[in-house]
């Protein structure tokens, strides 16, 4: 039973102060009743849980090229290497603003974007537990709308807006864990990740993240590949085409599907401006287009098994997605109507919740929106996560 009584005895000069409370409801004198009545007010020894969600990181090279022409792979060591580096210059940093977002001068870019939404890679770590190694990243976004926030005092009830200065908005952290290959274990360019449930970070802004800053590091290294080119008289001097890597959150299908009152009928690959090489039967005549480019599989093409058909349908998303597809599925309900996969953008922390399978982690603090450095004890308990080998095992048939 809720005890009354500790609010009862505060002192007198406590209650008169209460009473004198000013209209923005601070105390004209340093009284502090709840203390005072023997309420304990902080938060240490607390223990708080945080939702997180599983997911794959996946390496993935993009390019122009015809399609029987594959750029090369960079593991997500070499990657985020990249993306460290524009963490110490200032430029690991992307603006919701198309206009503010295409300068190739990065200094300049960061110029024009202030006053736009923006997320930024303001920390990123590697670490080594148990011969394992692990890359940690602190995201942060800034939402411009927000520029105060509102407090209720629980003694007189009374509330208002704390408002920073006119330069502050409101911000969100969010932590991503990456599990990295050590010594002899086989990099196949999928790695296991942990992303922190955060509103206002969502895997939509971290992909967009990705996207943009990498397309920047291959513009500034100049990325390209070589292709070979045949003639009528033989092989021709190889030419070459400009490629992209890219980083891209996958979502585990197979488990996210599990006890939801629906079931996938299909999923669409499509594929903007894809280049496409057409030969007749002798070869002599080769041309190239650019379109794009849909695929509609059914899920009735897959195993008849439920297991095996999750597991088939992860599969090929993997498959498609790491060709540069973007995937959108369709879900039949029970009762019988087809809707669609894809929810609004300002819905994309439903869309994580919906497709990710979740886990709590506890830690001491309580959490906080925003934080400076990378809070170790939520690293930590995410890197065991990584570890847990049967949760990234189930479904996996």
């Amino acid at each position: 039973m809720y005890d009354y009584a500790r609010f009862n005895r505060m002192d007198e000069r406590s209650i008169a102060a209460v009473e004198d409370m000013d209209e923005t409801g601070h105390l004209p004198q340093a009284v502090e009743p709840l203390q005072e009545a023997g309420v304990d007010t902080s938060n240490e020894g607390e223990h708080h849980s945080r939702l997180v969600f599983l997911n794959h990181m996946i390496s993935s090279s993009r390019s122009r090229a015809a399609q029987e022409h594959k750029p090369p792979l960079h593991s997500a060591d070499e990657l985020l290497r990249f993306l460290e580096r524009r963490v110490q210059q200032g430029f690991a940093i992307e603006f919701f603003d198309a206009e503010r977002n295409d300068s190739n001068d990065d200094a300049e870019r960061v110029k024009d974007g202030v006053g736009s939404d923006f997320i930024r890679l303001k920390k990123i770590t590697f670490t080594e537990v148990n011969s394992r190694r692990y890359a940690t990243l602190l995201f942060d976004a800034v939402d411009q709308a927000i520029r105060s926030m509102p407090v209720l005092h629980v003694v007189s009830m009374k509330g208002r807006d704390i408002a920073g200065d006119e330069h502050e908005r409101g911000s969100f952290s969010a932590h991503v864990v990456v599990r990295l290959p050590s010594g002899d274990d086989r990099d196949d360019g999928t790695y296991r990740c942990v992303v922190e449930s955060v509103a206002g970070i969502s895997r939509r802004t971290i992909g967009t993240f990705f996207r943009r800053q990498l397309r920047r590091v291959a513009k500034l290294n100049g990325f390209e590949f070589p292709i070979p080119r045949e003639g009528k008289r033989g092989p021709k001097k190889p030419g070459s085409a400009k490629y992209h890597p890219d980083l891209t959150l996958v979502a585990d299908v197979s488990r996210a599907m599990a006890g939801i009152d629906r079931e996938v009928s299909q999923m669409v690959f499509t594929k903007r401006s894809e280049r496409q090489t057409i030969a007749d039967q002798t070869e002599v005549i080769q041309d190239e287009v650019v379109a794009d480019v849909e695929l509609r599989i059914s899920a009735k093409q897959g195993p008849s098994d439920p297991n095996e058909r999750k597991g088939w349908l992860l599969t090929l998303r993997r498959i498609y997605e790491e060709r540069g597809f973007k995937t959108r599925l369709f879900f039949k309900h029970r009762s019988g109507k087809s809707t669609s996969g894809s929810l609004h953008d300002g819905m994309d922390a439903a869309t994580d919740m919906l497709l990710c399978p979740k886990e709590e982690i506890v830690t001491e603090g309580a959490p906080r929106k925003w934080v400076d450095e990378i809070q170790t004890d939520v690293r930590d308990a995410m890197i065991a996560l990584l570890d847990r080998d049967e949760l990234w095992n189930r479904n996996a048939a």
